[in-house]
Formats: C-alpha cells, structure tokens, sequence
C-alpha cells in the first residue's frame, strides 16, 4: 500500500474511486456511442424486413417498340433487331454501375430477364374452367435455371420455324406452367391449346395463329423471390372481370431459346422488356442515408447504356421500392439523432466536469507534497509528469477494461435480427398476400 501512495499520492480506496470514475467515463463514451449505431442497424434491418422482395429488386424496364426503333441521324428511324446478346449486355452495365457505392447489390446469377406480353384470348375450350372465358400471358424469362423446379414432364425445346399457309401463319411454341395453373385450366405434359395473336401490320389480311404445348409442370424454388413475386399471374391464376364478365388470368412460360420468337408474335401487341437486378439489404450497416441518395439517384435518372442500344437509354426507366421506406426512415432516425446529440453531449460535459473536479482534488489532496517538491527544484513540468503518472496507474488499467467490456459486450448480444432471420429459415421475411405487380404495358 505504501507504494500504491507513493505512485500515485492516495491509498487504496482514493485509487479505486479513481479507476471507478475514468472507466465509467470510457464505459458510457464507448458504449452508448456503439449501442445507438447496432440499434440504429437493426432499426434500418427491422424496416427491410417488412419490404416485400420485389420492393428490394431495381426493375429496369422499356416497351419493345422503343427499343426496336433505331435513329438514324442521316436515314431517319428504322427498325432493328434486338438480339439477347443486347440485353445481356445491358444486364451487366446496370449490374456494374448500380453496384457502385454502398448499395448491396445481389450477386449476378440473382438477376433475370423477362419479355411480358399482354393477355391473350384462350380459342381453346377448357371444360375445368366451366364455361368462363380465359386469357393468358406468354411469358419469357432468363434464366430459369435456379427459380423453379421441374415436377412433372420436361422444359420445353426451342420452337420450330413458323409453318406459313395461304391465310395463316402457325407458331408451336412449347411451354411450361406452375401447379396452380395446370390444376385451374385443366392442363398436364402434353395439353395443347391454341391464344389469339396481334395482326401482323406487315402483311394485311395473315392471321397469326400461336399453338402452346405444355410440356411440363413446375413449382417454384423460391416462391417469394422477385422473379415469382413480379408478376402475380407467374406462379398462380387469378379470376378478374373485363367488362363485367368473369375472366380466368394466368401465365405460361416459354423456353430461353424463344426471345426473337416472342418478339416477332407478340412485338406490335406492347411487349415490355424488364431487368431485374435484386438487392441484398442483410448487408446493411446504418448507412441509410447514404443508401437512400444512391437508391433516390437511380430511380430519378436514366441509365447509362454503351452499345447498339445505348441511343436507346432515355427509353429505359427505373424503379426501386425501397425508395419510399428509406426516405421515412432517414427521416425518423434524424429526429431521433438530434435527441441523441444532445444526450451525448449532456454526457461528454458531464463527463469532463467530472474529471476536472476530480483532477482539482487530487492537486489539493497532495499540495502539501507537490509544493515541497517544488520547494527542493523541481519544475512544473516534473510535477505534471508525477501527477500525471500517478492518475495513469488508477485510469488506463481502468480504462482499457471499460473499452474491452463495452466490445464485449455488443459482439455478445451479437446480430439479433440476423439470428432471428436464421432462425426462422429463408421465407422469413416473405410477406404473403402483399405483392406488388411489375407495371406493364396494356
């Protein structure tokens, strides 16, 4: 003990009440710091995880006919050829540039393609449906591979050419549907039945006549990812009325192979391109903010396209949706932040007066010893250099130990919402019932 008085001029009980105050002073700077910024962390994860995932996908769409019309400066419009050679490469450059910044884009083998027509008369009498008249999408998707699962049948090959007649001209196009549609139209692996088609402007008077052969049953692998949840009608069919009558609506999807023959049958109908690219907002740290500005900034600009379709950008629009819910929650966090400033600051005042009045004690505590010190020829730096070595044995240790509790302590609550997400499996934050439909074209 009478060394412990020695170094730092107080007994046992003066250097404890000192390390107790300097580690409590470093417990709530570290600590309450670090609790907001989890709670502020799981706050933002909490508010993702009532976003359906077709709101955390960035859908960027254009209507077929704007994207097939080429501008010619010297030679005026003309039409082009749109190849999926073209919108893979439009895939990547929007996977790359909104990739960028803090926004947690999913990886590339996440985002898909589609090609959705409008509905199309069934000609074929369907007796499960009892009389009701039914309308279908022929509906294009890539890559199918990793979003659905083969239950009955096989996937479709690519279609023949087009047979030509006097007066028609017939596409069979083979196809596949999900459980809940085969079961509502009365379909299985090998059903054939016959939509409508848009007129060919081209050639006056040809009717166009589209075959579908189903020829498989599937389910999806992941019933609330973006590419079921886009389009309701994907996964299941829906009763609508058109004109007061009852309507049955559903889809049908045909093989990646198809896209220019779903061009050339649908393309004057309104066909839309869509690319989805979805988003990962597990990987979310706070940053809302500076989330909300990059998500606002692609959802309020064109994309920047290179290549033969990049006269075509202005054509491209895209939505995000979670727009909106960052927006309300930046908003909310930076009202709660202003009260948590002013906390902190009432702490860090609190805090400093606290150790000035302790650090005046102590000067007064040993004034007797200091001023003999100085009577002997010491000088006030030597006198600042005992004092302060003296408080440096009661604090650091102090200290060091309040920092290392307050890191313990958060990585020992650890990810509460991350451990509930895994815990409750991979559909838990799918919430049913409330998906919104991609806008299409009528």
């Amino acid at each position: 003990m009478s060394g412990l008085r020695r170094i730092t001029g107080l007994g046992s009980a003066g250097t404890l009440a000192l390390a107790l105050l300097a580690g409590g002073c470093v417990l709530a700077a570290t600590a309450g710091p670090r609790q907001a910024q989890a709670t502020a962390t799981r706050a933002l994860r909490q508010t993702m995880d009532a976003v359906t995932p077709i709101d955390k996908t960035i859908v960027v769409s254009s209507s077929w006919a704007l994207l097939s019309t080429a501008i010619d400066p010297v030679n005026g419009t003309y039409d082009q050829n749109v190849t999926r050679a073209d919108t893979d490469q439009v895939a990547a450059q929007l996977h790359r540039d909104f990739g960028r910044g803090l926004l947690p884009i999913s990886p590339r083998s996440a985002d898909w393609q589609g090609l959705n027509p409008g509905l199309n008369s069934v000609l074929t009498a369907l007796p499960s449906l009892k009389g009701v008249p039914a309308r279908l999408e022929v509906t294009y998707r890539y890559p199918l591979a990793g979003h659905l699962r083969l239950l009955a049948g096989r996937m479709p090959d690519t279609a023949p050419p087009a047979r030509l007649t006097s007066s028609q001209e017939i596409f069979d196009v083979q196809v596949v549907v999900t459980q809940q549609t085969a079961r509502r139209f009365g379909l299985r692996p090998g059903s054939e039945l016959s939509v409508n088609a848009p007129l060919d402007l081209t050639e006056p008077g040809k009717l166009t006549v589209v075959r579908l052969d189903v020829t498989g049953i599937v389910a999806p692998a992941d019933p609330g990812s973006s590419f079921w949840s886009a389009d309701p009608l994907l996964p299941a069919p829906a009763l609508s009325r058109v004109g007061g009558a009852a309507v049955w609506e559903g889809a049908v999807i045909v093989d990646p192979g198809e896209f220019t023959i779903v061009q050339r049958i649908f393309g004057q109908e309104g066909l839309l391109f869509q690319w989805a690219l979805p988003t990962d907002t597990t990987r979310l740290h706070g940053q809302a903010q500076a989330v909300y500005s990059q998500a606002n900034q692609i959802a309020s600009s064109d994309p920047v396209l290179t290549g033969k379709l990049a006269p075509q950008a202005p054509a491209l629009s895209a939505t995000y949706g979670l727009v909106q819910p960052l927006a309300a929650f930046v908003q909310e966090s930076d009202d709660v932040n202003v009260l948590l400033w002013i906390v902190y600051a009432g702490l860090a005042a609190a805090g400093i007066v606290t150790l000035l009045l302790a650090a005046g004690m102590l000067a007064a505590r040993r004034s007797a010893e200091l001023g003999l010190r100085r009577a002997r020829g010491a000088s006030l730096g030597q006198l600042f250099w005992l004092g302060a070595r003296g408080a440096a044995v009661a604090c650091v240790p102090a200290a060091a130990l309040a920092w290392a509790l307050a890191v313990l302590h958060r990585a020992g609550l650890g990810d509460p919402v991350r451990a509930g997400a895994r815990g409750r499996g991979r559909d838990a934050d799918v919430t049913p019932g409330c998906f919104s439909r991609l806008p299409r074209l009528p």
